[in-house]
């Protein structure tokens, strides 16, 4: 039988070997060194459970809608409080005047007593 040629396994295997050994040194190496970097569970679920307590406080707050609605609310109040301060101001001009009118029949009446007594 003629020997041609052999495949080096053995040689490979080693070479895949003493590859895989260095590269799982490497990794180990950068991940002690990346560790500081990296947050902990831990800290993690902290941040989950904060985030949850944020997310249910924002379910009450009013969408972007709710307060465009209310913002129109607040117009419409708005506008008809500015009627009835218009028409109070006319009001008031119209009770100062009662005012005046009752306070020249009060004089006279009183006037007129005081003439009545003597």
């Amino acid at each position: 039988m003629s020997e041609g040629f052999v495949f080096p396994w053995k040689d490979i295997v080693v070479a895949l070997t003493a590859a895989s050994m260095i590269g799982g040194l490497i990794i180990t190496w950068v991940r002690t060194q990346l560790s500081p970097d990296f947050a902990k569970k831990a800290d993690i679920t902290a941040l989950g459970a904060r985030i949850e307590a944020v997310e249910a406080q924002m379910r009450g707050v009013p969408s972007h809608t709710d307060m465009r609605l209310l913002s129109d609310r607040i117009s419409a109040v708005e506008s008809g409080v500015a009627v009835v301060r218009a028409e109070m101001g006319g009001v008031a001009a119209g009770v100062q005047r009662v005012e005046s009118h009752l306070r020249l029949v009060h004089d006279h009446l009183l006037n007129h007593q005081r003439d009545a007594d003597r």
